[in-house]
């Protein structure tokens, strides 16, 4: 008997799992390392996260052979998710107001597939 591994189901929570952590990457690491604005590797040929876009994902994600209809559907997810709960979490994070602020500013300045808006 022939064992059939189904990769899809093996690869794509380990694929998944980088791309959350590439995502809260762009959102928070400019407060704290000053001019920082690339990633640690190429995102279909990007490393800045100002022009990272849905796009480069796409790109990604067929490069390296996992459904984009997965990894699009957890962007989405964690985008709507930070969107509705993390400008309000930040009122109240024990940060100085001036680390509040640059985050702020950093979240308005990404690419419109992943701005953060506040009313601030």
């Amino acid at each position: 008997m022939l064992l059939q591994v189904n990769y899809e189901q093996i690869f794509t929570p380990i694929v998944v799992s980088g791309i959350v952590a590439l995502v809260v990457w762009i959102f928070r690491t400019s407060v704290y390392i000053e001019n920082e604005r690339h990633f640690a590797l190429n995102l279909a040929k990007n490393k800045d996260w100002y022009l990272a876009e849905m796009k480069h994902f796409e790109q990604w994600a067929e490069k390296v052979g996992v459904p984009w209809r997965v990894i699009e559907k957890q962007l989405h997810a964690i985008m709507d998710k930070a969107r509705s709960v993390w400008p309000v979490l930040l009122l109240d994070l024990p940060m100085i107001s001036v680390h509040k602020e640059k985050l702020r500013e950093h979240w308005k300045k990404l690419h419109p597939d992943f701005q953060i808006l506040t009313d601030d």
